[in-house]
């Protein structure tokens, strides 16, 4: 079992500051995930890979109260994982729960560590500016700020083993 609370506690607090009430994240949460797997896909390199997996449990974690998962094998991610999505709607946390243990079985297959990466994620949004949309169901950062900071996922990769995939990171395309 892996212990989420840390990351629920931090993202609280920032829903709170953003006065973002978790009921409103689950009405966008099929939309926003389905966004996010886009990102995955059309990733060429696993910082932005990374980036898209935890934004996707950000996501699940601001909609549904999670303290611990475990890890699922998937075949075939993402393929399968999208499918999931779709069969279970979202609608339950257990069905959010599998999906985070599937993004943490991903997290392993690209060798980086789940807990930390979140962390560094959960710093980015918090040093961003933006609003939240009600009609899209997220918070939407402002670009034209800089100053934003950029995740370092390659602290966190498991170097360890002849298969590490080297990070190769992308310049910030927001």
């Amino acid at each position: 079992m892996l212990d989420l609370t840390d990351i629920n506690n931090r993202l609280r607090k920032w829903r709170e500051k953003r006065n973002i009430i978790m009921f409103h994240q689950k009405k966008g949460l099929l939309a926003n995930i389905t966004e996010e797997i886009t990102e995955y896909l059309r990733a060429d390199n696993n910082h932005d890979k990374i980036n898209a997996l935890c934004d996707i449990s950000i996501y699940i974690l601001n909609s549904f109260v999670i303290n611990e998962v475990e890890k699922r094998e998937i075949e075939v991610f993402p393929y399968n994982f999208f499918m999931s999505i779709y069969t279970s709607k979202l609608a339950t946390k257990s069905s959010c729960e599998l999906l985070i243990g599937y993004i943490i079985a991903e997290f392993e297959t690209l060798q980086y560590k789940y807990i930390p990466c979140m962390h560094e994620t959960i710093t980015e949004i918090e040093s961003r500016v933006g609003h939240y949309d009600d009609k899209l169901k997220k918070w939407v950062k402002e670009t034209q700020y800089e100053n934003v900071y950029i995740p370092n996922y390659e602290r966190f990769a498991n170097k360890k083993g002849k298969n590490h995939k080297k990070i190769i990171a992308s310049e910030k395309k927001d």
